[in-house]
């Protein structure tokens, strides 16, 4: 299997088209296969169409009553990835997808810890991958 690359960036939100648009020219620019992106701002059920010519799969958990938090993990179309099992926070502040890619099993995380309990809300969150 080849080597893919991965890029973990807290945008601090998406919603406009000009900064989704910068968003999209920098990971082209990186090459990047597996995008984590945190503070994406959508709220849930209001999701832009994201262009699919260089990711072709987008997974987000999103906030469901306002545009704060919010992830979204995107994989590039090169990607041989096969989701087999997700988990989505209802708040927007992590999204779990485990499946393959090629023959490989993996699990890719995406998380937006809160600023204040850090320690006692990540150790709750990671158990959920168990």
């Amino acid at each position: 299997m080849a080597e893919n690359t991965v890029v973990s960036w807290n945008v601090r939100g998406m919603n406009s088209p000009q900064k989704r648009s910068r968003v999209f020219q920098h990971l082209r620019s990186l090459h990047s296969d597996i995008s984590i992106l945190q503070e994406t701002h959508f709220k849930r059920g209001k999701v832009p169409n994201l262009p699919h010519t260089y990711f072709s799969q987008w997974y987000h958990s999103s906030h469901a009553s306002s545009r704060s938090k919010g992830v979204s993990i995107a994989i590039h179309k090169s990607v041989p990835f096969t989701l087999l099992n997700s988990m989505i926070d209802p708040e927007g502040r992590f999204l779990f997808l485990k499946g393959l890619i090629a023959s490989t099993p993996v699990t890719i995380a995406g998380i937006y810890a809160p600023n204040s309990g850090q320690i006692p809300w990540l150790i709750a969150t990671l158990e959920k991958l168990i």
